[in-house]
């Protein structure tokens, strides 16, 4: 599934950090976005290899995203919607222990410190990403710049979770069952309210196979998914198992991940609950 926003690109920005203060403080000319505004497209980015991170009456900044193994890339077009140059750019992220990366300009050559973003232009920053091991939550990405005499701040989360770089296992279902109960980080099935949509088992596989990138056992019931990956680090490989149901009567959906590292089942289960939960 892909989302119906498409990204618009937009001038790369220079990296520097902005003001330990800066929690998405907006001037008045730029609008701003509310938090579940700004959660649902991270959430949605986390299982689309595109769509929009951010956007408000200033600025949009819209994502690209590929992976295979531990490596992977993730486009930043950032876009001047204004009549008014944005100046003093800056892009920083805060790299999170077992995963780290480095940002670029999109022609390949240095993010300088600031740059200017003129009207209706846009750049195009790229970020390459390196997964060592299992992690548990999306890097933090600032972004900062001055529109007119207003200094702006966002504090967003650049759409980077671990399941970007699992890669599919397949099995059968007998084996799915033996290797459930062998593995060591475990908990309770996390029962959740969700939409039609998710009631629908084609599509909850769909959401498994395609977004979390994860090989389906044989042998699925009309209600139920079971699912197996590998998380390729380059330090650490570990396994991952999902048991997702339905019950269409009450309209929810549970979901019971196990795992051999407590990050990767912390960072699939937290990420499948946010894409079926229902959305006030």
């Amino acid at each position: 599934k892909k989302d119906s926003e498409q990204p618009v690109a937009a001038p790369p920005r220079a990296p520097q950090s902005p003001p330990a203060d800066a929690a998405l403080s907006h001037g008045a000319r730029t609008g701003g976005a509310t938090p579940d505004q700004v959660a649902l497209w991270l959430s949605r980015l986390s299982a689309n290899r595109e769509g929009v991170l951010f956007e408000d009456a200033t600025v949009q900044i819209g994502v690209k995203t590929q992976y295979k193994g531990p490596k992977g890339v993730v486009q930043l077009y950032v876009g001047n919607k204004s009549g008014g140059q944005l100046a003093d750019c800056c892009f920083s992220v805060e790299w999170l222990q077992g995963v780290n990366g480095a940002l670029t300009l999109g022609t390949g050559s240095p993010l300088p410190p600031k740059c200017a973003l003129e009207p209706r232009q846009q750049m195009q920053v790229n970020c390459e990403v390196f997964a060592l091991k299992p992690f548990a939550a999306c890097p933090p990405l600032s972004v900062s710049y001055v529109s007119g005499a207003t200094p702006c701040y966002l504090d967003l989360h650049l759409p980077v979770v671990a399941s970007k770089f699992v890669e599919p296992s397949p099995l059968s279902k007998p084996e799915f069952d033996a290797q459930w109960g062998k593995l060591l980080f475990t908990g309770d099935p996390s029962v959740v309210p969700s939409v039609d949509k998710w009631m629908k088992p084609d599509t909850l596989k769909a959401l498994l196979s395609n977004g979390i990138h994860l090989a389906l056992a044989e042998g699925q019931g009309d209600t139920e998914c079971f699912g197996r990956g590998t998380f390729k680090g380059s330090e650490q490989e570990k396994t991952v198992l999902v048991h997702a149901a339905v019950d269409a009567g009450a309209k929810t959906v549970a979901i019971d991940v196990r795992s051999d590292s407590g990050e990767l089942r912390s960072a699939l289960l937290e990420q499948l609950l946010s894409l079926v939960a229902a959305k006030k």
